[in-house]
Order: C-alpha cells, then sequence, then structure tokens
C-alpha cells in the first residue's frame, strides 16, 4: 500500500492514509491538570523524518485516543488537514491534522524500523530570551545536567492544591546554565537512578523537547505535559558535548526515591456564601483566602475589553510609547496580549460583576486568546467562543478587587476569582432573582426559579441568553454619534458610568487602545478590529405593553 509523506498532506486530498509513529501524545487540560480535558495532542512522524502536529477533540478523545500508544506505528487514514495553529507550535510546519468521527486507525503489528525516535528542533540557550514573544512556541534544548533538585510542592493562585515541581539545571558547550521546571506528573518521573552512577560519575547529557519559554528572576524553561527527555541521545548535536565531556566527572547529589514524596498541604478550606451576601460584605471583612460561590455566567458586558497588553516578562500591563508598547517597571518592549475577562453571574440570589486574568479565564473560555481573537469581527463586539461562556455553572473561589477598599457603599463593587473549585457545565436555564419573579406578576408560574434558553449552542446570541424576560423589562442599546454625542430614545436618561477596567497594579487601559482598536501605532501588534463603542451603555426600562396588561 501506498502512504502519503506527511509533507504532501493537503485540505483537499480527503482520502490520504498516513504511516506515521506516534512519537509524543499528551493530554492538554489548560493551565490547570486537574481541568477538563480540551484535546489530545501528538506529534507524528513518518519514514522520512517529516513531522506533524496531530489532535484530538475532547469529545472524541475516549473513542480514539486510549488505542493510541506513544511509540508505537500506526495506519491513519480519513483524517481532516487544516492550518496549522499560530501559537505554541510542537513542531514546524504550516498545517496540522485533526481526528474526526470517521478517523481510522490501525496498528502496524511488523513496523519498519526506519521512523526516527527523535523529533526536535534544537534552540540555543542565548536565543532563549528573544523567543519569549506574542506567539511563543515549545523549545527543544541540549544540554549536561549539573544539578537535579528535590520534588518540591508549591501554590498557584488559579488552583486549589499545590502543585509538585523539580528544576533540573543543564549547560550548554559554553558552561552556560539553564533552568527547567518540571510540573506535577513530569516532576515525579523525572529519574536519574538508572543512567547515573555515581562512582563514575559520568556526566549525563540530556535532550528536553516540549518547553516554554519563561521569564520570572530570569529566563527558564517550563516542562509540562507537552515535555520529553532522552538521556544521551544519539543525534548529531550531541557529539560535540561527548568529545568535550570524556575526562570530565560531575558528582550530582540524586534526589530521594519517590517512597518518601513531599508533605503537601493542602490550603484551607473556603466557607461558600451566596451572592447576595457576597457583595453585602465589609472589604475588609474578607479573609485571606477569600470565599467560595456557585455561580452560572449570564451575561459579558459589550463596553469592556477582554484582553490587555501584558509584558512578556512581569505580565503587567504595558503602556503605548512612540511606536511600541514598553513596561516601565522592566524596561522591556516585547508584550503579549491577554487575557482580562469581565461578566455578569448569578446564583438566582443575586448578580454581580467577576473578573479573572490570563489562566482562570483560559480555563472558563476553554480556548487560548489567538484562537478567539480570529473570531473578532466587525458584525461583533463579542467573539462567538466568548459568548458560548454564558450559561457556563461554576463554584469560583472569589475574593474583592482592589477598588472596593475605595468604594462609600462599604461591600464589594466588583468580585475577583482566584480559582476554579468545580466545573459544573452548561446549564439548561439562566437563574433569576426573586424580586424579579416578583415584577412578572401572575403570568408567571409561582414554581418558576430559572429562565429557560431559546439554545444551547456556542453561536447562541447574547440577546437570547438575557437574565431578564422581555415581558418585564427592555434593554436599550445607545450609540454615539459621529459628532461625539449620544442619542437617546425619548424618555430613556443617559448616565455616566465609570471604567474599572484596572489590571493587578490598578492600571488602566483604556489609553492604550485608540477609537479605532489599534495601538499607538500601525506598526505595532494589536487585536483585529473592534466597534467604537465610547460611551455605549445599556437602560433597563419597564415595557410600557407588558404594564398596560
Amino acid at each position: 500500500m501506498e502512504y502519503t509523506l506527511l509533507t504532501d498532506l493537503e485540505p483537499h486530498k480527503k482520502h490520504a492514509t498516513i504511516q506515521v509513529c506516534v512519537t509524543r501524545k499528551w493530554l492538554f487540560r489548560g493551565a490547570n491538570d486537574n481541568a477538563p480535558l480540551q484535546h489530545v495532542d501528538m506529534i507524528l512522524s513518518d519514514q522520512k523524518g517529516n513531522a506533524i502536529y496531530a489532535e484530538i477533540p475532547a469529545n472524541l478523545a475516549n473513542q480514539k485516543a486510549p488505542d493510541i500508544e506513544e511509540g508505537r506505528i500506526y495506519n491513519i487514514s480519513r483524517f481532516r488537514v487544516c492550518a496549522a495553529k499560530n501559537g505554541f507550535k510542537v513542531v514546524d510546519g504550516d498545517k496540522m491534522i485533526q481526528f474526526t468521527f470517521y478517523t481510522i486507525v490501525k496498528r502496524v503489528i511488523d513496523p519498519p524500523t526506519v521512523f526516527p525516535k527523535y523529533i526536535y528542533r534544537l534552540t540555543p540557550f542565548d536565543q532563549i530570551e528573544s523567543n519569549i514573544q506574542t506567539k511563543p512556541n515549545f523549545l527543544d534544548v541540549l544540554g549536561v545536567i549539573i544539578q537535579v533538585h528535590e520534588l518540591t510542592p508549591i501554590h498557584i493562585q488559579s488552583q486549589l492544591n499545590p502543585v509538585l515541581t523539580r528544576s533540573i539545571i543543564i549547560e550548554d558547550l559554553s558552561n552556560t546554565p539553564l533552568k527547567i521546571t518540571l510540573w506535577a506528573d513530569q516532576a515525579t518521573s523525572f529519574s536519574l537512578h538508572d543512567v547515573y552512577d555515581p562512582n563514575t560519575k559520568k556526566p549525563i547529557i540530556v535532550l528536553f523537547v516540549g518547553c516554554l519559554p519563561k521569564f520570572y528572576k530570569g529566563v527558564y524553561l517550563s516542562g509540562g505535559s507537552a515535555c520529553r527527555w532522552y538521556f544521551n541521545p544519539t543525534i548529531p548535536e550531541a557529539e560535540p558535548y561527548h568529545t568535550s565531556q570524556q575526562t570530565r566527572t560531575i558528582a550530582l547529589q540524586l534526589p530521594h526515591a519517590l517512597n518518601h514524596p513531599p508533605t503537601i498541604e493542602n490550603k484551607e478550606a473556603a466557607e461558600s456564601k451566596s451572592l447576595y451576601d457576597l457583595i453585602r460584605i465589609n472589604p475588609y471583612d474578607f479573609p485571606e483566602i477569600g470565599y467560595e460561590c456557585t455561580v452560572t455566567i449570564t451575561e459579558i458586558p459589550v463596553e469592556n475589553k477582554w484582553w490587555y497588553p501584558a509584558c512578556t516578562k512581569c505580565f503587567k500591563a504595558s503602556t503605548p510609547q512612540n511606536t511600541v508598547y514598553h513596561c516601565n517597571d522592566c524596561n522591556w518592549d516585547k508584550y503579549t496580549f491577554r487575557y482580562k475577562l469581565k461578566f455578569l453571574a448569578s446564583d438566582g440570589t443575586e448578580t454581580a460583576e467577576m473578573f479573572c486574568f490570563n489562566n482562570i479565564a483560559r480555563q472558563i473560555v476553554g480556548k487560548s486568546r489567538e484562537v478567539v481573537l480570529r473570531g473578532v469581527s466587525e458584525h461583533s463586539s463579542i467573539p462567538p467562543d466568548l459568548a458560548q461562556i454564558i450559561s457556563l455553572k461554576f463554584t469560583f473561589r472569589v475574593t474583592v478587587d482592589d477598588q472596593s477598599f475605595f468604594q462609600e457603599n462599604n461591600h464589594p463593587n466588583v468580585l475577583r476569582i482566584n480559582s476554579i473549585v468545580t466545573a459544573h457545565g452548561r446549564q439548561q436555564s439562566l437563574p433569576m432573582q426573586a424580586h424579579n419573579l416578583e415584577q412578572q406578576g401572575p403570568s408567571t408560574p409561582s414554581n418558576t426559579s430559572k429562565l429557560k434558553l431559546f439554545e444551547d449552542s456556542p453561536s447562541t446570541a447574547l440577546e437570547k441568553l438575557s437574565t431578564t424576560t422581555s415581558t418585564a423589562v427592555t434593554k436599550k442599546l445607545l450609540y454615539p454619534t459621529n459628532d461625539g454625542t449620544t442619542k437617546p430614545p425619548t424618555s430613556i436618561d443617559i448616565t455616566d458610568a465609570e471604567n474599572d477596567d484596572i489590571d493587578e497594579e490598578n492600571i488602566e487601559h483604556d489609553a492604550i487602545l485608540d477609537n479605532k482598536g489599534k495601538g499607538p501605532a500601525a506598526t505595532i501588534e494589536s487585536p483585529p478590529k473592534r466597534f467604537k463603542h465610547g460611551s455605549l451603555r445599556i437602560k433597563e426600562k419597564p415595557d410600557t405593553k407588558s404594564s398596560k396588561n
């Protein structure tokens, strides 16, 4: 049988069959390893050494993924070839493979031995920092192990329970050190006991693949579920290391065996409260660990931006200076657009505004910021991938934002989400508050406490997912005219609203974009064009027709 090489794959070739080795396979759950599965990822290689990224969607994972093992050879057909992702690439190339319901996977019983063992593209140590850009990709590095740290539990703000990490220090041929931090399962599975001899102290050369470049108190690589390592790899680039290390000895302090893993102290349990209670608590009475609340997302305010330009080192907001975005704290001009997601949520007792930043927002949306930006158009200020979070139910751990301490009403203005406790999935109806039910009168059944949704689709229009019924309240959208004034309908009052779009350090972002949604100059990167909302207001007004009835 004739097989198609990976380099010859094209979207229009629907009947191609490939024979490939599954070089790597991992589960992608976003920033939280305990989050719901988003997709199964793989690196496939053919007999010529060509490689391609492949993805199994979450809804097909149970059907397609269990029979695929890392390191095995398979014949695969009836798959979809599409454009590769813009960022977080594991291999080079402009195409990727996506499994479908019809994809057929057959294991090769007597596979040929010509498939490459290693798929990599080495990055020199001195070029890693330049890869911390707006579209970071996974990097592969080669070096000599000079130090291995013990397992260390650390607390991450977006997760309730601590995560085990392990740091490995390697050196290149110029003796430049580089730290690689492994996380969770990768940290616990890393071991040198089978390859390092404490008597001869012979250096161990290692090839790390699938690492993300990071910056925290210096440049380092982060190894998550996509990361793999190979000791003393038989690749051409390793030959200079073998030559230079022939007479060298390295005394490594091997970590303790996992028979006695470090004790992990879970975070203190937080008290659960309703939104009605939360927004009536004095901000100074909030405990440091916050409170838990279970809510359903009901609305995304159209006037709020859901992203901000962030410094690639400290992730604080960068400000426009001349033709670039600049971070004054780091004196750094490289930036990326990160999530700052705001929405309204309700639990039936009250509706409150909530916000979260990059990692938590990505868990809620289920997609990266790059993917969401693809759906931005002039016809909708909110991308479809963002709109689909309406009706999703979560248990959050929340605290107050800094602005709440400056309010005169002595209760939180906005709740900040510190972590996701539980994701309950999509709900068939949205919670309604008791006072809204009373306004509806006898026409609403007394035993109905929720508003039924018209559709349950990611493309559902936001106006169909309103938390108020058309028989009780009408929402009017008011847009500014070309001269900057606003023309309201008769008897509608327009009031000024404060902008509370503040990042972690209370830095306002309204000045960052001009009225076309672009950066301070055409030469810097910015998200696609957005509507000029100006002083867009949403005003609730009783429906006069309904009141007469």
